[in-house]
């Protein structure tokens, strides 16, 4: 039996849907991203949730944004009842699971703003992984005494 083109196309479209679906699992996912602005060339900080929608571990190993000339990967934390900032060179983020970058914990340090950044602003901000791969995503720029992504 001989099939027309019309009736392969509803085929084709669903091995379309089913091959994007299951690449789209296979993402890493930024959720939420956020800039704390502070004024002046004081250090931003940059918050977001990373959820790794692969079968293996990802690692996080460094960031870059435009509007900022360095970008430093850090993790916040309490040491004997004071509270301490440290560099981290890389985050393990395991295979189907989440890691929260937020006040406190994990966060991107914004330094040297290249000019003035604005609240209400949006920035660019790429994040790297050790695989090569790379996510962009555009960040919203909250005042100092935000908690959150509005």
């Amino acid at each position: 039996m001989k099939r027309s083109i019309g009736s392969v196309r509803p085929l084709l479209l669903l091995a379309g849907l089913v091959w994007a679906a299951a690449a789209h699992a296979e993402e890493v996912e930024v959720r939420d991203p956020w800039i704390r602005h502070m004024p002046g060339d004081a250090p931003s900080g940059g918050y977001f949730q990373l959820r790794n929608g692969t079968d293996s571990t990802v690692r996080l190993v460094a960031a870059e944004s435009p509007a900022f000339r360095r970008v430093m990967l850090h993790r916040s934390g309490s040491d004997e009842g004071g509270s301490r900032m440290e560099h981290v060179d890389r985050v393990d983020v395991p295979a189907g699971e989440e890691v929260d970058f937020a006040p406190g914990g994990y966060h991107l340090m914004l330094m040297a703003p290249r000019e003035e950044v604005a609240v209400g602003e949006e920035v660019d901000l790429t994040l790297r992984f050790a695989d090569g791969r790379e996510e962009t995503v555009s960040v919203p720029v909250q005042p100092p005494h935000a908690q959150g992504p509005k």
